[in-house]
């Protein structure tokens, strides 16, 4: 029981509500709010399946920004249905089927692989834009001073020493604070 209380403490699923005892006005207490597993705030809908779509981000946008590459945004996106058929998260599959539906592309049970260029890159950068929306982030660094506490979002070839300049080959991406694609980083070229 302490355990499965101190898990849910930690996951941030205590929330603060107006208590319904006669108490002072304005009073509070903690109630028990759904974990991932029981429902999906709207507002977090990758919360506990980031993961799942690991590779996929980073992917994604490699693919729209130029040289362009529409057959990685091909590939990409069909993996990202495929994932997001297995996550069972309904924001997440209301979110691709709109991001279909706003291209005026095939409907969103369609295959990726079948659109022509400029339609599947215009899908792909209109995902970007809605998985933006529903929480990830993009590292925007190209290069940085690496710290030790780095490691948790980056990987990095050899050893690197807190203090050297790291250039980014693949950023990392992040939902809510936690990486959800570690990106990758070499010591910068002198």
């Amino acid at each position: 029981m302490m355990l499965t209380k101190l898990r849910q403490i930690l996951a941030g699923v205590f929330v603060r509500k107006r208590s319904t005892r006669t108490e002072p006005v304005g009073s509070t207490t903690l109630e028990y709010a759904p974990t991932p597993h029981d429902t999906v705030s709207s507002s977090r809908p990758f919360q506990g399946v980031g993961y799942r779509f690991d590779g996929l981000f980073e992917a994604l946008h490699d693919s729209v920004v130029e040289p362009y590459d529409p057959q990685l945004a091909r590939s990409t996106l069909t993996e990202w249905k495929i994932r997001l058929a297995h996550a069972e998260r309904v924001e997440l599959t209301t979110a691709w089927r709109s991001t279909w539906s706003s291209t005026g592309a095939l409907d969103a049970d369609s295959d990726p692989e079948g659109l022509d260029a400029d339609s599947v890159l215009l899908l792909a950068r209109r995902w970007i834009d809605q998985i933006t929306e529903l929480g990830a982030e993009r590292d925007s660094r190209s290069r940085f001073t690496w710290r030790n506490d780095e490691q948790r979002s980056y990987r990095v070839r050899g050893r690197v020493d807190p203090g050297t300049t790291v250039e980014v080959r693949s950023a990392c991406w992040w939902i809510d604070g936690d990486v959800v694609e570690r990106g990758v980083v070499f010591v910068e070229e002198s």
